[in-house]
């Protein structure tokens, strides 16, 4: 149990570095706190299924928000991603190609 905490700790730590670049695109992470998952909430000119999509095109697997919330009155547009199949290098190569699309994304706004 010790290092699995330990790893989900790096795991954490290692994506939280990566939080304030959000900014930068209009984007703001929640989470990363505990658990295994954050969500990237995405600016409105990003659309959602599209960015899901072409993360996956470049092996990057996240769950869009449609599909995590209960009822739609609560939905924020985002992504949801897991860090408990992930290695700390994993985040340290998947985040960057996220913000690449991220940037790709809202340029064309």
């Amino acid at each position: 149990t010790t290092s699995i905490k330990r790893e989900l700790k790096a795991r954490l730590e290692c994506l939280k570095t990566y939080f304030v670049i959000a900014d930068e695109y209009g984007a703001e992470w929640i989470g990363g706190e505990s658990g295994f998952y954050c969500y990237l909430l995405l600016p409105d000119c990003v659309d959602e299924n599209k960015f899901v999509e072409n993360l996956r095109r470049k092996g990057i697997l996240t769950t869009p928000g449609s599909e995590c919330y209960i009822h739609s009155r609560y939905y924020k547009k985002g992504i949801r991603i897991s860090v408990a199949r992930t290695t700390v290098d994993e985040i340290k190569k998947g985040i960057p190609k996220l913000y690449e699309e991220l940037a790709q994304m809202t340029a064309n706004e």
